[in-house]
């Protein structure tokens, strides 16, 4: 029987078989761009918001960023955990199957932010918490379902100081000791922070391979202690 405790089992399991190191996060984001026709990528680090409530925006995280165009099929895609099918949806996929799941490599929630083509533009916002239906996981179904106004403006307000005022953004909230789904819960138990973050995403021998690879990418922008307008 399907549950999100078996959700969990299976991230673990990818996690454990497939994601072992963040070079290969940096790849699956890097064709999540690609797939997107993104000409401009972003990795950022960031301190955190220390405004914000909601724990998920409190704790270091980094930014990544891509200025693809989102439709509203994209937005639908990003909340199934397969990302749709390569059949129907070979770009959501590319965009939202793997890619999505090697991101909890870093984090065991994340917040996805995307300024939506077919719906005049109008900026969305998600929290992926593969946690919310875990009765064990009391800070992911009590603290981190919801986001103010304010705090999703303190995203957009972030993005555009990159320069992205178009396509998808991801936060994702680092995990450390402190940000836990809860007690002993978490989908790896390596913590993080922004700079050891970068470093890890960014090892690998392959990546003047990949990068040469990419056709519509024209600029990969690595910046470790961001700061920009909050």
């Amino acid at each position: 029987m399907h549950s999100a405790e078996s959700d969990i089992l299976r991230l673990q399991q990818i996690l454990r078989e497939g994601y072992a190191s963040g070079f290969t996060i940096f790849k699956e984001l890097l064709q999540n761009a690609e797939d997107a026709g993104a000409r401009r990528m972003v990795v950022a680090g960031h301190a955190g918001f220390d405004e914000a409530t909601n724990p998920l925006l409190r704790t270091p995280g980094l930014i990544i960023a891509n200025d693809g165009p989102v439709l509203a099929r994209h937005m639908d895609a990003i909340t199934r955990a397969s990302g749709g099918s390569k059949a129907d949806e070979r770009s959501a996929v590319g965009r939202f199957g793997l890619g999505q799941k090697s991101v909890y490599h870093l984090c065991d929630a994340f917040i996805a932010l995307g300024r939506v083509e077919d719906r005049e533009g109008r900026p969305q916002t998600l929290i992926m918490n593969p946690w919310e239906q875990v009765a064990e996981a009391n800070a992911a179904h009590r603290d981190w379902p919801q986001l103010s106004a304010t705090e999703a403006k303190m995203l957009l307000d972030k993005a555009a100081a990159l320069g992205m005022e178009r396509g998808m953004a991801l936060f994702l909230p680092l995990r450390t000791p402190h940000l836990r789904p809860g007690a002993a819960l978490c989908l790896s138990d390596t913590n993080w922070h922004p700079d050891g973050a970068i470093s890890d995403i960014l090892d690998g021998e392959e990546l003047a391979a990949t990068l040469c690879c990419l056709r519509n990418l024209e600029s990969v922008e690595i910046m470790p202690g961001f700061a920009g307008c909050l």
